[in-house]
């Protein structure tokens, strides 16, 4: 809990700057707590910093006063212990944790949203005589007064202004007679408004999801830790049992945090907690302004909000009484930070936060991560299974197409099969929905020179540049860089006539499909298409609303969306993802094709899949059509072990970056020989080798991994690692990938 503000002489302050030890600073009468954010004095100058300390007495003899307060919300205690924790596991320095776990709002001066609100001052009886004694209809007071007299309580000047018509000018004058008042009010911009959604109640549970939700229940009502996995075929009702495990824990008076990996996740989730509960209800994720996450902050921490639904940093979120957090797709990458440390895993972190509250930790998935279902295994966690989907429809049949003999029948590269195109047009005539997966956007993929193969690639990173055709501009997906088509040449035989685009992307779906289907209308949801605040909701809900017949999209579209009228899903190239040389390729391959498989035929209807591969013996593709996790699990962990990757045992990444190769070799060869000569004896180590991804914006990138039974052999390596000039160095515990 959050404790109610204080008045301490004197408190320890973590600077923002490269001190990594708290200073002690006089507070001069600040309301103050641990977690408060201040400006104080150090070598001349302001800076910011964060109150992690309070002390009765000064540390040494002479000490500054803190200069001003930015914000005196604190965090919760058991954030303060878990960002300690955090430091000590993906070994980062606390100060770069605390800035992780506050919001970007809270670490500078946000004002607060204030808006003029119009009320009644004289009695009814009064307003309705003086509105009387105004003869002409048209007369601005007398319409304010008469809308006024049709208001509860009041209104909002901006909406009075709306629908009267009239000017600033009466109201004024009206303020003046002592008729109306007018105020400002704080606004609360995190709101969300329940006014287009009808509370439903609690749908019947079957058998397996009430045991499951049993289970979750018993935990919350003993107030005791526990963490349970949710491991349910797709469609299986996992969301109604986290709704009624919800709803438990708000009758107990217990706070509710409800990760989704996706923002496109988030649209269906509000609208899905808005039709059940009427209070309010805060969403966190990268896409809201200063203001509104620094006001959904102010709500969570003042215990106003309990219910909050976000993506990976919504795990930070100050929720008071905090009893259930629910993790939903919980193997998704996504959830991993892994651009900058900490880099933190939110579902391993929303364990430990329960850990420290006594709260109860729900993960859910259809496939869930390796490591997840081990622990399971291994008794370390519960697991419930729901086997069967919620309206007893069966899985939708999935039916391989070979994609080299539909090259050899159309006699070049094949985009889609006969057997897909007849079933769209099938869909069609019927009236129902088709989704179509290819996991890679523009129009085209890369730009090659058909004489010495040369791909065209972006001098600040080792990428192709993709072509979009709407833009006509060749793109770096990377760092943004944008070239014209025309300009593209061969940078090994400097030709520009023999450059050819090859490998289509959704935007070339998406133009091929209305070739064909003239009278279809398509949408398309891929990061081109979703830039913009409110994008992602806007095409959630057109394609929802029936307003299209198919939509193609990336992974985005793969995870937790829920179109009753799809009936058909199309995966257009199965392939593109099983040749990554990293240990978990096999498992995500088989957990993205097996969750788009999943989005067809959750309604009414029986849904079919139509998986196009040119590999269609793979054992991935395989089990993957079937959705046969279990045995797909047993096969490959039996590689995990034989060549010791997690779960059997725990791994460090080691990224370095340098702006030259020759740099980067240098120190990347001296760290291997540095952990070489002090190896501990359980470690394992992979040594220097430049990554998948050799160069991105401009940097050089090399890794060393290092394996090892226990966690503090891993630490005493990373520990030895110096500081280097003009190297950045970044520590993944736990990686999702070691390729690129």
């Amino acid at each position: 809990m959050a404790s109610s503000p204080l008045i301490p002489p004197f408190v320890e302050v973590l600077v923002d700057q490269r001190v990594f030890k708290p200073l002690c600073y006089e507070n001069s009468g600040f309301s103050l707590n641990v977690g408060s954010r201040v400006l104080v004095p150090l070598r001349n100058k302001s800076v910011k910093g964060t109150v992690v300390g309070c002390l009765n007495a000064a540390s040494f003899q002479k000490v500054a006063k803190i200069d001003s307060v930015l914000v005196e919300e604190s965090m919760t205690e058991d954030l303060m212990d878990l960002a300690k924790w955090m430091s000590a596991y993906y070994l980062t320095p606390f100060q770069k944790v605390l800035t992780t776990l506050l919001p970007a709002s809270l670490k500078k001066k946000i004002k607060k949203e204030e808006h003029y609100f119009v009320t009644r001052r004289a009695p009814i009886a009064d307003l309705i005589e003086a509105a009387s004694k105004i003869l002409d209809p048209k007369n601005p007071q007398k319409r304010v007064l008469e809308y006024l007299l049709m208001q509860e309580k009041g209104v909002f000047l901006s909406k009075l202004l709306e629908e009267t018509g009239v000017s600033k000018s009466p109201i004024e004058s009206l303020v003046k007679k002592k008729w109306i008042d007018l105020k400002k009010l704080e606004v609360d911009r995190s709101l969300f408004t329940h006014e287009d959604f009808l509370l439903s109640p609690p749908k019947k549970l079957n058998e397996e999801q009430q045991q499951a939700l049993n289970k979750i229940l018993l935990s919350l009502e003993a107030n005791k830790f526990h963490t349970e996995l949710l491991f349910g075929v797709t469609g299986s009702g996992k969301t109604e049992v986290y709704l009624q495990a919800i709803q438990k824990a708000r009758s107990l008076g217990l706070g509710v945090l409800y990760l989704v990996p996706e923002i496109a996740l988030t649209t269906q989730t509000i609208d899905r907690l808005l039709s059940r509960f009427s209070e309010q209800i805060a969403v966190l994720h990268h896409r809201l302004s200063d203001g509104e996450r620094f006001d959904a902050y102010r709500g969570i921490l003042s215990g106003k909000i309990s219910i909050v639904i976000g993506a990976r940093s919504a795990i930070f979120a100050p929720v008071q009484n905090l009893g259930l957090i629910i993790v939903d797709e919980e193997q998704d990458g996504s959830f991993k930070q892994t651009e900058e440390m900490p880099c933190y895993n939110a579902r391993d972190v929303a364990i430990v936060r329960a850990k420290y509250l006594k709260a109860v930790c729900v993960l859910g998935s259809a496939t869930p991560c390796f490591e997840t279902f081990y622990n399971a295994q291994n008794l370390k966690y519960g697991i419930s299974y729901l086997t069967q989907r919620a309206k007893q429809n069966p899985l939708p049949e999935v039916k391989i197409v070979d994609m080299r003999h539909e090259d050899d029948k159309k006699k070049c590269r094949a985009l889609f099969s006969d057997l897909l195109l007849n079933k769209i047009e099938d869909r069609l005539k019927k009236g129902e929905q088709t989704l179509l997966f290819l996991n890679r956007r523009g129009f085209f993929k890369c730009q090659i020179c058909t004489t010495c193969n040369e791909t065209l690639k972006c001098d600040q990173c080792d990428v192709c540049l993709t072509y979009h055709k709407g833009e006509n501009i060749l793109a770096c997906h990377l760092c943004g860089f944008t070239q014209d088509p025309k300009d593209a040449f061969c940078k090994k035989c400097r030709s520009n006539e023999t450059m050819r685009f090859q490998g289509p992307g959704t935007e070339q779906v998406e133009r091929a499909l209305k070739a064909v289907f003239k009278e279809a209308r398509v949408l398309r949801m891929d990061r081109d298409t979703t830039r913009h605040k409110g994008s992602h909701d806007a095409l959630y809900r057109e394609f929802k609303s029936q307003k299209a017949d198919i939509l193609i999209g990336t992974q985005m579209i793969a995870k937790g969306l829920d179109f009753p009228l799809v009936t058909l899903v199309g995966i257009l190239n199965a392939d593109s993802m099983l040749h990554i040389p990293d240990f978990r390729s096999a498992e995500n391959a088989f957990q993205l094709l097996s969750q788009v498989s999943g989005r067809a035929g959750r309604g009414d209807f029986p849904g079919e899949v139509v998986l196009q591969t040119r590999l269609p013996e793979y054992q991935v593709i395989q089990h993957a059509s079937k959705e046969d996790y279990q045995n797909f699990f047993e096969e490959e962990i039996l590689l995990r072990k034989q060549f010791d990757y997690p779960p059997f045992k725990k791994m460090c990444r080691i990224v370095l970056q340098a702006p030259e190769s020759a740099l980067l070799d240098r120190f990347g060869t001296f760290l291997t020989h540095l952990f070489e000569k002090n190896r501990e004896l359980d470690v394992d180590i992979l040594p220097y080798t430049l990554c998948g991804l050799t160069k991105a914006k401009g940097q050089y990138r090399g890794q060393i991994l290092l394996k090892a039974q226990k966690f503090t052999s891993l630490k005493k390596m990373v520990l030895l690692i110096p500081k280097a000039e003009k190297i950045k160095i970044l520590v993944d515990v736990d990686p999702l990938q070691t390729f690129f």
